[in-house]
């Protein structure tokens, strides 16, 4: 596993030392954009690498309907690894959380495992039709997302569970 891996307390992560001022330059630039996001609406990520370089720096990782939550709630209805919801002229809501726009990005482009750090203290959303299920329709198997929230001793793992890439 990266340099950012659940074995690694969150105490330990850049941004983390970066808030308390014992970060190296690049440990600072990261907790310094970890500190912009955090009084952010809606969701905002930050997403790395497994080396712990940003990744997906040229999207615009926040949690909103727009076009990328369209094709998102059109893959995930037409998707047999998706429940289908109980009323179909009612957009999935995750379709447009960070957390799917990460996921639909990772599998367009081959990435295999992306860390996430959100500013939603709440952490992902739950349930049938939530973030868990639409991660596994959407990556295919082998591929993750490992989330971090405000306030988390550990993360939460996504993974995904589709058998097509």
């Amino acid at each position: 596993m990266g340099r950012f891996g659940t074995s690694e307390p969150f105490s330990s992560w850049p941004w983390t030392a970066a808030a308390k001022g014992t970060g190296t330059a690049t440990q600072n630039e990261v907790g310094k954009t970890s500190v912009e996001i955090a009084h952010l609406k809606p969701t905002v990520g930050l997403a790395f690498d497994e080396e712990g370089r940003r990744a997906l720096a040229d999207r615009d990782l926040r949690s909103k309907q727009d076009g990328e939550a369209r094709e998102i709630d059109r893959f995930l209805r037409d998707s047999p690894d998706f429940p289908k919801q109980r009323r179909p002229d009612v957009p999935v809501a995750a379709a447009a959380h960070v957390e799917m726009k990460v996921a639909m990005e990772m599998r367009k482009r081959g990435i295999r495992h992306i860390t996430l750090v959100i500013n939603n203290p709440r952490g992902i959303c739950r349930g049938d039709w939530g973030c868990i299920p639409a991660v596994r329709a959407i990556l295919p198997r082998g591929h993750s997302i490992t989330v971090w929230v405000p306030g988390a001793a550990v993360p939460c793992e996504l993974h995904g569970g589709s058998p097509t890439s």
